[in-house]
């Protein structure tokens, strides 16, 4: 049996909470994002990295997409992040967001994460053909949002 992860701010700067979320990829309200995530690294190839949704937050099942502006460093497993967009990563944007949601209630369940350019490439700067492109592959993530009720 999987035991659930802590949910707090910067949690996943404890590697078994990281792994815990690895196992956790595999549930079905994650498959149809993880081969979203699959066919972009593929897509992108391998100098770019490309993290995981965050398979506590609502996957297939979330109303509400938060998009950020680009991944951060402490999402990439190339630089001991934690491979995954989540609001529990061990950085100030990403506790940032833990905080807003709670305090304004929103359940994880209802929402996912995740960036306009959807790949950290070592820096933080970018063009516009980065966003462009970027909100073009948006429409791979919104043909599976959300399931209507």
């Amino acid at each position: 049996m999987i035991s659930i992860p802590p949910t707090t701010p910067k949690s996943l700067k404890d590697p078994s909470n990281i792994q815990i979320r690895n196992a956790l990829l595999s549930s079905s309200h994650m498959q149809p994002l993880n081969r979203y995530v699959k066919k972009l690294r593929e897509t992108l190839g391998p100098t770019v990295f490309i993290p995981d949704f965050d398979p506590l937050d609502g996957g297939i099942d979330a109303e509400f997409i938060f998009l950020l502006e680009k991944p951060g460093p402490k999402t990439d497993k190339r630089n001991i992040g934690s491979g995954f967009i989540s609001r529990d990563n061990n950085d100030e944007t990403a506790k940032n967001i833990f905080n807003f949601m709670n305090a304004i209630g929103l359940d994880r369940n209802r929402t996912i994460l995740w960036n306009t350019i959807p790949y950290w490439d070592g820096g933080r700067r970018f063009k516009a053909d980065d966003v462009k492109y970027g909100i073009q592959l948006l429409d791979g993530i919104f043909a599976l949002l959300p399931k209507k009720k």
